[in-house]
């Protein structure tokens, strides 16, 4: 399988996310929890870095973690939707931009270290490897996390009996993520994996939560138009054969932690202010 096996609507993953800013920081029980994760790991691989850019910062949890502890760095957080991007600057130090990070937005040799929580799983995952090997200096640190196949497989069954069109948005092997970074040339690549089991008490709860997060299927396959009220009902139905004895529905989440360097001993210094292209 390469990534282009699931083409994704980049609008598609802006207008989701653009319309879900105002409810995600109450919905994003899951995007916390891994920010902390893997802020744990950071540390201990990377205890120093002046000059730092999250990548897909949603609205600022990650990076109000990192600057925590990194707190003399400049930092630049970057979203590709406007509303995420102003509520991480109300509530974040640091610089901010709205663009696509599939996209060369940034300099070369302009951080030492990248960070990114929760995102690849809405881009092309090898673009945005061939932006962070440009972006990084050498000896720089790559640290992400992303989402695996296993994630949201209840739901993804439950459409299933309903028809072949795919509903539930389709998630990288993380082997797929080493065999990209090491073809790009990042050096000593590591990835592991932890299921997140969460619980709602109803599908509708739970797809209210997918929605206040922005996970939308951004698949160009993807079936257009509300479900029928008859799917409805026989997703509802399929979905409740899995409740457990707490009388609670499970959704599960595999996690895929992630992190690489770019070769070379860090050397390059570079002037903050020439970091961000000048728009044409």
């Amino acid at each position: 399988m390469d990534d282009t096996e699931y083409p994704l609507d980049r609008r598609r993953v802006r207008q989701a996310f653009d319309a879900s800013a105002d409810q995600y920081e109450e919905a994003a029980h899951l995007q916390r929890y891994v920010a902390e994760q893997l802020v744990d790991r950071l540390v201990d691989l990377a205890p120093q870095a002046k000059r730092i850019v999250d990548l897909g910062c949603g609205t600022g949890y990650l990076g109000r973690c990192v600057k925590t502890h990194y707190g003399d760095a400049d930092m630049v957080s970057v979203d590709l939707a406007p509303s995420m991007t102003h509520h991480a600057a109300a509530t974040t130090s640091g610089n901010f931009v709205c663009a696509d990070i599939e996209t060369p937005v940034f300099a070369n040799s302009s951080f030492d270290l990248a960070v990114s929580n929760l995102t690849l799983q809405w881009c092309d995952f090898v673009k945005v490897f061939e932006r962070i090997g440009e972006w990084l200096t050498p000896g720089g640190l790559w640290i992400f996390s992303t989402l695996g196949p296993d994630t949201l497989m209840e739901l993804r069954n439950a459409y299933r009996s309903l028809d072949d069109t795919p509903r539930v948005h389709r998630f990288t092997d993380m082997h797929h993520l080493g065999d990209a970074l090491l073809a790009l040339g990042f050096k000593d690549p590591v990835l592991e994996t932890e299921r997140v089991t969460m619980t709602y008490p109803s599908v509708s709860l739970l797809m209210r939560d997918l929605k206040a997060i922005g996970a939308a299927n951004a698949d160009r396959q993807r079936e257009r138009g509300l479900s029928s009220p008859r799917k409805h009902r026989q997703l509802v139905e399929n979905y409740e054969q899995l409740r457990d004895a707490d009388g609670q529905l499970p959704s599960t989440w595999e996690v895929v932690y992630g992190h690489a360097w770019q070769p070379g001993p860090s050397s390059v210094r570079v002037d903050f202010n020439s970091v961000i292209h000048s728009p044409k």
